[in-house]
């Protein structure tokens, strides 16, 4: 009863004209005020819309290393690891063998090469002392030879002389009707006789000379041919041997420090394969490099010359800030397991960054700090009291894409409101 008495007076005050103008005045001022809050929230929303941006990022994990400065160590040949002189974190110099190799084949062509060269050596022993005699022998019986038919061709002169004579005075008496003509004939026929039996040991003169001359020749011939086997023979041991000095040794090509041991003792290792992975090292100040894994879809919209935030393990951003830096180099294929885990030393997390495939490679150059030698720029201005090291892991994050809001909002109402259009895959 008492509620519905408030009721009827609450209507009779309402129902005055007095009440009634004042309660439509306020209603009204009202309407004005959220009518203009309610332009002036479309007019930011516009302005931000085409004005504003909105930052796509991508992010990736890796390391802070030296410039350049992670080095394979690769074997010349292929063989046995026989002994590995260095472990991790050792520090090796230049030109320090850090493992040896078993070479058996190369050993064995060592070993044909140096059996040979011995018969050949042996061989020419052999020929210089006896083959030298029995040379001077057989040209010690040509000579003998040669006289005798010197002596022979010169006794032969003489009674071919004689010979001649008896023929002419034949001829002589044949005139004078004192001889026959049977011995004129017979002087005739001795005398050239014994003009061809001269013929014959010329010839067989000149045959002599001849013989010697191939004699000398030839041995000298054979001389020569088997000097040349022999520093032929030399040359190849040399060579062999100066291969298995490069190849059965494994030596640093700069100062660093072991990273990570590929191939112990008793493993064989094959030409070209890494023996172990070095940090190089130089000066102290030598300047640092990131090297940050993304996942396949966000790497491929990284370019050169964009920024990039690094955050290193060692700091607190919220405190410290992130350094900042540039990219330098974008692989232009997936990284490999192996490796990422030469340059991160992290199996768990290159497992964790090859989890949605091989991601890729991108090396960032750090910005210097203005006038502060050996030290970066961090967004905080100071950054971290203690120094960023290499070897740090590190996060990092790119912008890809920078676009105004309305270009993500028009698309979408196109295709909810009008159906043109269709979902893509953000590039």
């Amino acid at each position: 009863m008492g509620k519905q008495i408030f009721r009827q007076k609450a209507l009779d005050r309402l129902s005055s004209p007095e009440e009634l103008d004042r309660s439509m005045q306020v209603v009204t001022s009202l309407n004005w005020a959220f009518l203009l809050g309610g332009i002036l929230l479309i007019w930011i929303a516009l302005f931000w819309g085409f004005k504003g941006e909105v930052q796509t990022v991508v992010q990736g994990q890796g390391i802070l290393l030296k410039e350049g400065s992670i080095y394979d160590v690769v074997s010349l040949g292929t063989g046995q690891v026989k002994k590995n002189h260095i472990r991790v974190e050792d520090s090796v110099v230049k030109g320090q063998v850090i493992a040896e190799l078993s070479l058996p084949e190369l050993d064995h062509q060592i070993k044909e090469a140096v059996n040979r060269l011995e018969k050949l050596e042996a061989e020419k022993e052999m020929i210089w002392s006896l083959g030298d005699k029995a040379t001077h022998l057989k040209l010690k019986t040509l000579a003998n030879q040669r006289r005798n038919l010197e002596a022979a061709i010169a006794i032969g002169e003489d009674r071919l002389t004689y010979l001649k004579k008896e023929y002419d005075h034949e001829k002589n008496f044949l005139e004078k009707e004192l001889t026959t003509r049977s011995r004129v004939r017979e002087a005739q026929t001795q005398y050239e006789s014994a003009a061809q039996e001269i013929m014959g040991y010329k010839s067989d003169l000149t045959d002599i000379e001849s013989r010697e001359m191939d004699l000398s020749a030839g041995f000298e011939k054979e001389r020569f041919a088997l000097n040349y086997e022999i520093s032929q023979a030399r040359l190849k041991i040399g060579q062999l041997e100066e291969k298995r000095h490069l190849e059965s040794r494994i030596v640093s090509p700069h100062n660093g420090r072991v990273l990570e041991i590929f191939k112990n003792s008793g493993k064989v290792i094959q030409i070209g394969e890494p023996m172990a992975s070095i940090e190089v090292t130089g000066g102290q100040d030598d300047p640092l490099s990131a090297h940050v894994y993304f996942q396949p879809r966000d790497g491929n919209k990284i370019k050169t010359r964009m920024a990039v935030r690094i955050i290193p393990s060692t700091v607190k951003v919220e405190e410290s800030g992130y350094l900042l830096g540039s990219i330098r180099q974008v692989s232009g294929f997936p990284a490999s397991q192996k490796g990422m885990l030469r340059v991160l030393q992290n199996q768990d997390l290159v497992s964790s960054l090859s989890s949605g495939g091989a991601p890729i490679a991108v090396a960032a150059s750090l910005i210097p700090a203005a006038n502060k030698d050996g030290q970066y720029k961090w967004s905080s201005g100071k950054g971290p009291a203690t120094r960023v090291e290499s070897g740090t892991l590190c996060m990092a994050s790119v912008v890809v894409k920078t676009q105004p809001p309305i270009s993500l909002v028009l698309p979408y109402l196109k295709r909810k409101l009008f159906g043109i259009g269709e979902a893509e895959d953000d590039k």
